[in-house]
C-alpha cells in the first residue's frame, strides 16, 4: 500500500528533522512514506531538491515499532534512465535512524528509491517513485 507523495510543510519538516537528530531544518524537506504489511520506511531527503542531498531513513516494523536492522542501504535511480543508479550504504546514528550524507541528485524530476534493510533473519526492500524539485 502506498501513500501519496508530497513535500513536507516547514513545521512538520522541522519537527521530523529534530526528531531524527538533525540540525534545525531551515530548508524544505521531501518526505516519502513507503509501507507494506511487514514494514514502514520513512525517507527524509534534505534539502529535498536537485543538488547534494542528505537522507535519513526511519525503519519500522508494520506495527510502527523500530525495526532492528543490522544494515541499511538506499538505491536511487531515474526511471527514464537519465543517470546511473546511486547506491549508498547508510550509517546508524545515535538517534536510531539510518543516515546517508552527500547524495548527488543533480537532476530534478522523477526518481525511484529502493530502501533495503537487513535484519538478523531477512532483508526487507521497499520502493517508490517520487518527484524531486529542481533548484
Amino acid at each position: 500500500m502506498r501513500s501519496p507523495l508530497r513535500p513536507l510543510g516547514p513545521l512538520l519538516a522541522t519537527a521530523l528533522a529534530l526528531h531524527a537528530g538533525a540540525a534545525l531544518a531551515t530548508e524544505p524537506m521531501l518526505g516519502i512514506h513507503i509501507h507494506s504489511d511487514k514494514a514502514m520506511f520513512q525517507v527524509l531527503i534534505s534539502p529535498g531538491q536537485a543538488g547534494n542531498d542528505s537522507i535519513v531513513l526511519q525503519l519500522m516494523n508494520g506495527d510502527g515499532t523500530l525495526l532492528q536492522a543490522k544494515a541499511a542501504s538506499v538505491v536511487l535511480s531515474r526511471p527514464d534512465g537519465g543517470a546511473e543508479p546511486i547506491i549508498r550504504k547508510a550509517a546508524l546514528g545515535g538517534d536510531h535512524y539510518w543516515h546517508v550524507e552527500n547524495v548527488p541528485m543533480a537532476i530534478g524530476g522523477r526518481w525511484h528509491v529502493r530502501v533495503e534493510a537487513e535484519t538478523a533473519f531477512k532483508t526487507i526492500a521497499l520502493e517508490e517513485d517520487f518527484d524531486l524539485p529542481g533548484q
